[in-house]
């Protein structure tokens, strides 16, 4: 040897590896999703959160929950982390996005278990990824974004499921208002959307941390809620803004062409997807077993406008039940669930690698005193 000081990793740190580390970042983000999962949908439970200052919080919003929750797992932390994303990137979805994520991690466990590689799961996740927005792409039907009536039944499915719902016409009135106020047209040369076509070059944007703001007056009723158009310089009125188009449902499945040992991990996507209907069923007390057996009939039957009614627990046509999503917050969804599963199957070390002052005298001697004596 010349010399050189070689280190060799201390044994104090906690490690994983292989299986354990998977299994290990699979039930942290079982347990994570475990916390939310009754709060999708419309007859969502409350979560009471009691914060480091003494409030109290009480919500069904995923991303206002998970703000709050403080975890030392790097697996659950991640997944804390994509609800943000969402809500960063569509404002909506925060909720089912890591639900969804769990579920196709847990599907990946069966996988695993039988020795299917992780790179070839993960594989047939991309496979089963472009075969979801593909059917998006077929099933989805363009909005008229002037047409007020359109747009009030979008936003109106999106505050449905929150706590504000009993003041539902207001708030989703306002919300529009707001949006239209805020709206800009910003000229593209490209677009990610399908639906580029259907509207002009110029893509609506609204930017709603730079010009709304909510200003909250202690002592007013909600019915006096208003939007302001420009600055307000006395504070004597509340200027709400929500902007979340959603509804909650279960994309299609069809069969694939996929052959050999990706099938598995393929199928099991398409079965993890149907967490989300699931789960709105359990949340509103009906039989799960046979509403999902029903909502695979009529999906089978190209009947894909039929989804779940989370007030009552069964199956409705959307098209007359007047409940749609935005195919972006769909979109963006699955990319981020499946994007998750994906990094988080490539991990297969994990070391809590956390740096402790030595007591005088103990201990090997730290890289910077082994450089200086030489």
């Amino acid at each position: 040897m010349s010399g050189t000081p070689v280190f060799v990793m201390n044994t104090a740190p906690e490690r994983q590896s292989g299986r354990k580390a998977q299994i290990s970042n699979i039930t942290a983000a079982k347990t994570v999703a475990d916390v939310i999962r009754t709060c999708l949908g419309p007859k969502a439970m409350l979560k009471m959160i009691l914060d480091p200052m003494g409030g109290i919080l009480l919500t069904n919003d995923g991303n206002a929950i998970l703000r709050e929750i403080d975890v030392a797992h790097p697996a659950a932390k991640n997944m804390i982390e994509l609800s943000r994303t969402q809500d960063e990137e569509c404002g909506d979805g925060t909720t089912s996005v890591i639900v969804l994520a769990a579920s196709i991690l847990a599907s990946s466990l069966s996988q695993l278990e039988r020795d299917i590689h992780p790179v070839v799961i993960i594989s047939a996740y991309n496979k089963a990824l472009r075969e979801a927005l593909a059917i998006i792409e077929k099933v989805a039907i363009p909005v008229n974004v002037e047409d007020e009536e359109q747009m009030l039944g979008i936003v109106k499915g999106a505050l449905g499921t929150k706590f504000v719902s009993r003041w539902s016409e207001l708030m989703c009135k306002l919300a529009l208002d707001a949006v239209h106020i805020v709206a800009q047209n910003v000229q593209s040369d490209k677009s990610d959307s399908q639906y580029a076509s259907t509207f002009s070059s110029a893509t609506p944007t609204v930017d709603i941390k730079r010009y709304a703001r909510i200003e909250k007056i202690p002592g007013g009723a909600i019915e006096e809620s208003r939007v302001i158009r420009g600055i307000m310089l006395n504070k004597d009125i509340t200027h709400p803004g929500s902007i979340t188009p959603t509804t909650y449902g279960k994309e299609g499945t069809k069969e694939s062409t996929i052959t050999g040992v990706e099938t598995g991990p393929f199928l099991a996507v398409a079965e993890a997807m149907e967490v989300i209907p699931r789960t709105l069923v359990q949340n509103a007390g009906g039989n799960a077993i046979r509403v999902l057996t029903e909502l695979r009939a009529k999906h089978t039957s190209s009947l894909s406008s039929f989804g779940v009614n989370g007030d009552t627990g069964k199956i409705v046509d959307m098209k007359e039940y007047g409940l749609w999503e935005s195919a972006s917050v769909k979109v963006q969804i699955l990319k981020t669930a499946v994007e998750a599963a994906r990094m988080l199957l490539r991990v297969d070390d994990v070391v809590q690698a956390v740096r402790k002052d030595r007591e005088p005298g103990s201990g090997a001697p730290m890289p910077e005193e082994m450089m200086e004596a030489q």
